[in-house]
């Protein structure tokens, strides 16, 4: 610190000047009679005050009825920790200043006034209350603290475990990236990285052996000298609008001011038919229904699920997911019951709770006698010994047909199982099936219209049921189901089901206990 003095003639007496400066803190000016006191005082409680608030930097300022004085205080930037200095320490070099000749110190009320004043003025002028204990500084919220907040809402909202599932791969591939740091110094090059680690992952790379216990880049890396393609543009898309829900979120959430997803040209991911899947054709039809090909198959939903999702339009996951009492009537109609009420079952969304006539053409080809076997094996699923676990018991179907396909002749990364539902779709409308009763069918939203959303009456059983067998369907030579065909699985699955619960089950009593 640094006492400066000055004598300026100012009658028959020097008046005196004071400066005192802190270095990278501020200084304080002050002159006339009782200089010397206010001084003391003040360097006292600008100190004082400094250990108790965070002070934001300011320019120079005169506090309240000073200014004519020449008393003034000015703040440096940025303020460094409050500085060491005592009461005793001022005192020592303020004491070796001269005192006025003519004019004595004012009262002690009146120095101690201006005191109050020094510190009522500073506190004001920095938003605090002169003297109070300030409140403590706000942590900024982490990245990985608001993706786990973020993923609770998501559940409490009731979104799908495949759902969920794809959200947080997104962000823990974002997490994995950055690092854990807080949530608004993540920006547009953290989203740029990610885009780019996106753009060459390789389908199921957390479930491949050889990517197993590998960080997200590594696997990329790898992935990359191996010579693997990488997931579609419209599976790149899924993971992009997982993150910048998150963002959005962080933003309404108050923690977020701009979101570092803003950049990201979305028209880039979408293909210009507006989806990244198509109807299968129908030679593709042929080759994934081929009679010799169907008799081949070992267990019964590689066998159902493709033909179900054809003959339906229903998502891989809902149909894995069916339990035998699915399988009911609306009153003469037979239906597949798709809800979310049973053990472990989970829908996409509000809309997608249905019921959906089955086609005629199943039962035809025996699934009704197949519902059968499997009541009499004891099973409770429809289709026994799926993994429920991870993103859902239809994961392992659709990996599954991810190879078939491609034994079978069905290329190209557009061409999946959900490309059923598309056929379905297709066929409805050049059947000319209204809208109306295909989103019913499909277990889409009504759609954005006022009308749609609010007075045209939804599809109901039979109506669904009249149009689903208004679709023309391709003549497809296929192989009937023989009774009895799965029974020796059924058996052995059913028990290997029980086992996989109760081994999942196992660490959640142990922890209850």
């Amino acid at each position: 610190m640094y006492l400066q003095q000055r004598l300026e003639e100012s009658g028959a007496c020097p008046a005196l000047t004071y400066n005192i400066d802190i270095p990278n803190l501020c200084s304080l000016s002050a002159s006339g009679p009782g200089a010397d006191e206010w001084m003391m005082q003040a360097v006292k409680q600008v100190v004082e005050l400094v250990s108790k608030h965070d002070i934001t930097p300011a320019g120079p300022f005169f506090l309240p009825g000073d200014d004519a004085n020449g008393r003034s205080i000015t703040l440096r930037t940025p303020p460094p920790p409050p500085p060491a200095i005592s009461h005793a320490e001022v005192s020592a070099i303020l004491g070796d200043a001269p005192e006025s000749c003519d004019t004595p110190p004012p009262p002690k009320d009146t120095s101690q006034q201006l005191v109050d004043s020094v510190v009522q003025g500073l506190a004001t002028y920095l938003g605090q209350a002169g003297g109070a204990e300030s409140k403590p500084k706000k942590l900024a919220p982490m990245l990985a603290q608001h993706i786990e907040k973020h993923l609770a809402n998501l559940k409490r909202g009731g979104v799908s475990k495949a759902s969920m599932g794809s959200a947080r791969f997104a962000l823990d591939l974002l997490l994995d990236l950055t690092g854990d740091k807080p949530i608004v110094e993540v920006t547009t090059g953290d989203v740029d990285a990610f885009l780019d680690v996106l753009a060459a992952l390789p389908p199921r790379a957390l479930s491949r052996p050889e990517f197993q216990h590998m960080r997200l880049k590594n696997i990329v890396d790898k992935a990359k000298a191996q010579g693997d393609e990488p997931i579609s543009k419209g599976t790149q898309h899924k993971y992009i609008l997982y993150l910048k829900a998150f963002f959005h979120w962080c933003i309404e959430s108050g923690d977020l001011e701009a979101d570092p997803t803003r950049q990201i040209q979305s028209e880039r991911y979408i293909s210009p038919t507006g989806s990244s899947k198509e109807a299968f054709s129908r030679a593709d039809l042929d080759a994934l229904f081929c009679p010799k090909a169907m008799a081949k198959l070992k267990r019964p939903q590689f066998y159902w699920a493709p033909l179900i999702a054809f003959y339906t339009g229903m998502r891989v996951n809902e149909i894995a997911q069916l339990y035998v009492a699915d399988i009911d009537r609306v009153g003469k109609t037979p239906c597949f019951s798709i809800a979310p009420y049973r053990d472990g079952q989970h829908l996409k969304s509000a809309n997608a709770e249905r019921h959906m006539p089955i086609h005629p053409k199943l039962i035809e080809l025996g699934f009704m006698d197949y519902v059968a076997d499997v009541k009499a094996a004891g099973c409770k699923h429809l289709f026994p010994g799926l993994n429920w676990s991870g993103p859902g018991p239809g994961s392992s179907i659709s990996e599954w047909f991810g190879r078939y396909r491609k034994k079978q002749g069905v290329l190209g990364e557009t061409k999946t199982f959900h490309c059923f539902r598309h056929s379905l779709a297709t066929m409805a409308d050049r059947s000319g099936v209204s809208e109306t009763v295909i989103t019913k069918m499909l277990g889409h939203s009504r759609g954005a219209s006022v009308a749609r959303r609010h007075y045209i009456q939804r599809a109901d059983v039979n109506e669904c049921a009249e149009n689903l067998g208004r679709i023309e369907f391709p003549e497809l030579v296929l192989q009937p189901y023989q009774k009895g065909r799965f029974d020796t699985y059924l058996a052995r699955a059913d028990k290997a089901a029980e086992r996989r619960q109760m081994k999942r089950e196992k660490p959640k009593k142990e922890k209850a206990a």
